[in-house]
Parts: structure tokens; C-alpha cells; sequence
């Protein structure tokens, strides 16, 4: 066996640093050790006949030879650990007299002085959103953490909760998101912003790399070993078999952004508020490259479904709205939702804005209400999903989520399950809190009909606004019973060619005669909600 000589010194057979205990061969065999080099030293183990009286094992019996361990005299992390294989001469004989190389077994690191057990943790909370966890058990403070050592409220760095990510893998909260840790209870924030496993390389939220349902762990003495000191919770601690349940995770941002943060400080998370950056407090999409009237009515199908479940004040209008298109996604994905966050200077709030969704333009896609076929991916659950993420909800590792991570072809999710109103209602109501200027406007509550036509002359018509004919000749007509409602005329370079006007009497005429054959926008504004028609003139 070769050994690193930074870790366990050099000739350790000789300095006493070996101890070694038989395995399960009997009398006839004598098992010996030596110091082949400073760095190799050789197990062997002889028959103490003379010839060689070998035992006949059964075909594919394993046998133990020994168990060793080996005292380490110097952590050395610039030099990692190991011990290995330089030549391996054991083999053994089966029953009918055929020689076999073995299979070397494994090696195990063990930490004296650490054992902290869970007995305890929640059933069920959300990640992202502030919630809490209560982890319960003993040990859980290592006898290497002295006195005011504490790490921004830990006993030491070497102390940590860590949770299973989206990916499976293991993440860890901030320093700042513990709010208490003593040998028998830890209470911690559920994190969507944290550390990779056992380091300090910050999670990646793009990545699923935030908490999830699944295993707890209390880590301590965590250092080069990666977390060897630890428990992870078993069935026994509560009824979920043992996992935390995380039915929804929200987009937070850390404290590095806020006004008053110094390097070094305790650094935490908060959740992410919605804004809108329009007078009528809303957020508006605009849906006119979607390549068909089907594919924008599936839109707007899923964004009612969000609207009639959490009262969010999203709409449609071309004229001011977050892109939705059809064209390339990173790594492939089906569809994706870009988002800024920032920083709000005056209050170090959090706020979250979509700017665009983009459908990929290589899928096969389906837009009517009928089921997909097996080919298909559905484009009204897609969209279901890719609103969530405006909404400001991530992925989940729970299916049927709507924000589970993936749509099978032939599947439809057009229904939010309960973990996504859940998580939908949360991020609605924490964004309605009122903004500091400059740091955009707070969302006011959905208080109209929460179904959006299909279609945009069903929309005109409920608001008693009816333009005609279309195509039109030599004049238009907008007519309403009304007069609470503006329009304007652009062609299709966005150049206003009538309007803003607001009209006196029941009936409106524009005279299209001297423009030229093409199609023109005609945008209609009644109280908070904007109509956009396209008119062909011939």
C-alpha cells in the first residue's frame, strides 16, 4: 500500500503508527507487516506449512483478511489524502484448483469524539420564503468548537445543516440563516441562496441548486475529510420517512447588494418581491410572435389559470409587455423565463421582474385543448410553468408539480396542484407591499373578471368597444355606448398615425382612405386595460 507521507509521516510500520487486528483465517495462516519503503509499507498474510497447505474456498467467497488503521499526524489540505494500491498479490484458489485475483476492500475514515444524532425534524416547509426549520437530537456541537468561536451565530465554520437539492446533491444555508444552534436543537432558514455541500462556492439557483424535499443533515467537523462527522436523518424522525417535504421554493437574493453590507459581514437571504414598473400596478405580457392564434390562446389560457387562482394582476398588451416568443433556450430546455433581481438601495427590500419567455422553436408543439399525442409536448402546461417563474417560483422536485422541472411528451399539466397555489399565493401577497421610490411599483390585486378572452374581438366586445369593418377601405369605425376610453392608430413601424384621441360621441370615424394597403395597430385604452387590434386595409 502507497501513502501520502505529508498526512501519516514516513515508515509507519516502524514508528508504531499501524494497527492492524486478523481477519477471519484460521491457524495455519500468520499474518505480517513491513515497511517495503518510507512512503509503501506491505500486508502479508503466509501459510505456516511447509509446502503451502492451502484451504480450498468456495467459487466467489470473499474472505477478510485484516482491518488497519492508520494514525494521521498532520491535516495537510494543500496535499489531499490517500492511500492506494502500488501492488496487489493476493489471490486465492477455488474449488477446482483455478488461481483468482481479489478484490481490495475499502477504506473508511473515522473522527473519535463525534457523534450528533437527529431525532427530530418538520414535516413540511417551503424554501425561499423564510421559513423555518427545527432540526432536534444531541451532539450536534463538536468538542473542537472553543469558546467564542462562533461563526455568525454557529458554534464554528465547521458547522453546518444541509439539505438535498433538485439535483439530489447536498447544499448548505448562509451563515446568516441560522438562528439558533445549540448540542440539542438547530433552527434554520429552508435556503434557495446557500453554499455548495461542504464548501464555500455559492449555490447556483440557474442549476437547481436550492433546497428540496428530501434527507436532512447536521454536519460538523466539517473540514478536508468533507463532512465526515455527521447523521442524516432516518425514518424514525418523523412521519415523511424521514425527508422534509418542500412543496414550493421562491426566488430570494443575499445581503451583498445592500447599501450598508461590508465584506465579512454575516451574510443572509430574503425573498424576492414582485414589481411593476407601470402606473395601473400590473404585469403585462406580450404574446404577438407566438406563430398562431391556437398558440396564443394557449397562453392566455394558462396565464387565466393563474389569474382565477391567486387574483395576480397579469395581462396582455403589446404595446408595454415582457416579450413571449418562440425561439432557442439554453442547454435545450423546452422553455425559459429570464428575471433580474435587485437590490432595492432605500429599504435593502428584494425585488424580481421578468423581462421575456422564450419558447424552444425546435419542439413539436401542441396548442389546441385537445390531449398531446406521444410526439407532442403541450404548450398550455409549458406556459402554466414558464408564468410560475414570473410569479417567482423555482422548480420543485415533487411531480405533479406544475413546477416540477420537466414535461414528458404525450403529458398535459394544465391544473395547479396545491403546493403551486400555495407557492403562487405566497408570492402574490408578499408583493403587495408597498415599494420606496425608484425601486419600481407594487402589484395591486386582480379586481377584474379573471378570464382573458381567447380571442380579441370577444375582448372589445365585453368592453362594449366594437371597431369595424376590418378589413376597411376607406373608413374605420370604433363605437361605444361610452366614451371612458381612448384610442390611437400606428402602422406596423410603430409610428402613430392618429391619437391619442378621446372621443365626444357614441361613434368614431377614422379615414383610412388616403393610407396605404397594410396592416396597422389600432390600440384602445379603457381604464387599466389596453386592446391591440390589427386592421387590414385594402
Amino acid at each position: 500500500m502507497n501513502y501520502n507521507t505529508n498526512w501519516f509521516g514516513q515508515d509507519i510500520i516502524t514508528n508504531g503508527n499501524l494497527a492492524i487486528s486478523n481477519g477471519e483465517f484460521n491457524t495455519g495462516y500468520s499474518l505480517s507487516t513491513q515497511d517495503i519503503a518510507s512512503d509503501v509499507f506491505e500486508i502479508k498474510l503466509e501459510s505456516n506449512a511447509t509446502p503451502a497447505g492451502l484451504d480450498y474456498l468456495d467459487q466467489n467467497t470473499e474472505l477478510l483478511l485484516c482491518t488497519f488503521g492508520v494514525n494521521i499526524q498532520n491535516f495537510d489540505t494543500d496535499d489531499p489524502i490517500h492511500i492506494e494500491n502500488t501492488q496487489y498479490n493476493s489471490k486465492f484458489y477455488d474449488s477446482e484448483g483455478i488461481l483468482h485475483e481479489t478484490d481490495c476492500g475499502e477504506v473508511n475514515v473515522k473522527v473519535e469524539a463525534c457523534s450528533p444524532e437527529i431525532t427530530g425534524i418538520d414535516l413540511r416547509k417551503s424554501a425561499g420564503s423564510e421559513s423555518i426549520l427545527e432540526v432536534t437530537g444531541s451532539g450536534f456541537i463538536h468538542d473542537s468548537a472553543e469558546p467564542r468561536d462562533e461563526w455568525c451565530g454557529l458554534p464554528n465554520d465547521e458547522h453546518r445543516v444541509k439539505f438535498i437539492d433538485v439535483n439530489g446533491d447536498w447544499v448548505a444555508p448562509l451563515e446568516g440563516d441560522y438562528l439558533e444552534w445549540t448540542d440539542t436543537k438547530i433552527r434554520v432558514k429552508v435556503p434557495t441562496e446557500g453554499y455548495v455541500n461542504n464548501g464555500f462556492s455559492r449555490t447556483d439557483t440557474d442549476n437547481d441548486e436550492y433546497a428540496a424535499t428530501g434527507k436532512i443533515r447536521v454536519c460538523i467537523n466539517d473540514n478536508v475529510f468533507a463532512c465526515t462527522c455527521f447523521d442524516t436523518s432516518e425514518p424514525s424522525v418523523n412521519s415523511n420517512n424521514g425527508e422534509l417535504y418542500v412543496p414550493f421554493s421562491t426566488y430570494t437574493k443575499d445581503r451583498e447588494g445592500e447599501s450598508d453590507y461590508n465584506s465579512g459581514d454575516c451574510n443572509h437571504a430574503h425573498h424576492a418581491r414582485l414589481r411593476s414598473e407601470l402606473s395601473n400596478q400590473s404585469i403585462l405580457f406580450n404574446i404577438d410572435a407566438l406563430p398562431s392564434q391556437d398558440a396564443k390562446d394557449a397562453f392566455i389560457r394558462a396565464l387565466n389559470t393563474w389569474r382565477c387562482a391567486i387574483d395576480i394582476n397579469y395581462g396582455i398588451n403589446s404595446s408595454f409587455g415582457i416579450p413571449v416568443t418562440m425561439g432557442s433556450t439554453p442547454a435545450g430546455l423546452a422553455g425559459f423565463t429570464a428575471l433580474t433581481i435587485g437590490n432595492c438601495a432605500i429599504d435593502n427590500q428584494k425585488v424580481i421582474w421578468p423581462t421575456e419567455i422564450v419558447f424552444d422553436n425546435t419542439q413539436s408543439w401542441h396548442f389546441t385543448e385537445s390531449n398531446p399525442s406521444s410526439t407532442e409536448l403541450d404548450f398550455e402546461s409549458a406556459a402554466l410553468h414558464e408564468i410560475g417563474h414570473t410569479i417567482g417560483l423555482i422548480h420543485t422536485s415533487n411531480d405533479p408539480n406544475i413546477m416540477f422541472p420537466s414535461l414528458d411528451k404525450g403529458d398535459n399539466k394544465r391544473n395547479l396542484t396545491g403546493d403551486d397555489l400555495e407557492g403562487g399565493q405566497f408570492c402574490q401577497e408578499r408583493s403587495l407591499v408597498a415599494l420606496p421610490a425608484d425601486c419600481g411599483i407594487e402589484l395591486l390585486p386582480l379586481t377584474e373578471d379573471c378570464n382573458i378572452p381567447t380571442n380579441t374581438i370577444e375582448l372589445l366586445a365585453e368592453a362594449n368597444i366594437y371597431v369595424y369593418p376590418n378589413p376597411t377601405i376607406n373608413e374605420l369605425y370604433i363605437n361605444s355606448e361610452n366614451t371612458d376610453y381612448s384610442f390611437s392608430l400606428y402602422d406596423m413601424h410603430g409610428q402613430q398615425i392618429v391619437g391619442p384621441i378621446i372621443p365626444k360621441s357614441s361613434q368614431f370615424i377614422i379615414s383610412t382612405a388616403s393610407l396605404s394597403s397594410g396592416i396597422y395597430l389600432v390600440v384602445i385604452q379603457k381604464g387599466s386595460q389596453f386592446f391591440n387590434l390589427k386592421i387590414s386595409k385594402i
